[in-house]
């Protein structure tokens, strides 16, 4: 017989993607109101979030296939693991690219613009 309810190894990818779903949809949320999520205020706290977040979710994944699925189907369901976490690392490494492109952008901006010893931009 089959067992057709939630089973533990489900629960650490069915997390990952929730919270993938909420971050797309607040970064998508911020761009249509004008505020850039990347730079925004607390970017840098929002990092360290998300950084925590996939350490806590690694040691999730591990913990849980591990202890209930035994380690023979554990070995098994190794690379279903590994896959969704560097699905996951890849896109965190893509939006830190978009952050340095973006930064790079502005520290180029910043040169070419003459200023004063106060800051302001001459004119």
């Amino acid at each position: 017989m089959i067992d057709t309810g939630l089973q533990a190894w489900q629960i650490p990818i069915f997390v990952t993607g929730v919270i993938l779903l909420v971050e797309g949809v607040v970064h998508l949320v911020l761009r249509a109101r004008g505020t850039d999520s990347v730079t925004s205020a607390g970017s840098l706290s929002n990092r360290w979030i998300r950084t925590g977040g996939l350490v806590l979710l690694s040691v999730l994944a591990l913990i849980m296939a591990v202890a209930a699925l035994g380690p023979a189907l554990a070995d098994q369901l190794a690379g279903v693991t590994a896959a969704a976490l560097a699905a996951a690392g890849v896109w965190l490494a893509w939006r830190s690219y978009q952050e340095t492109v973006k930064l790079a952008a502005e520290i180029r901006k910043a040169r070419e613009t003459p200023s004063d010893s106060s800051g302001e931009p001459l004119d």
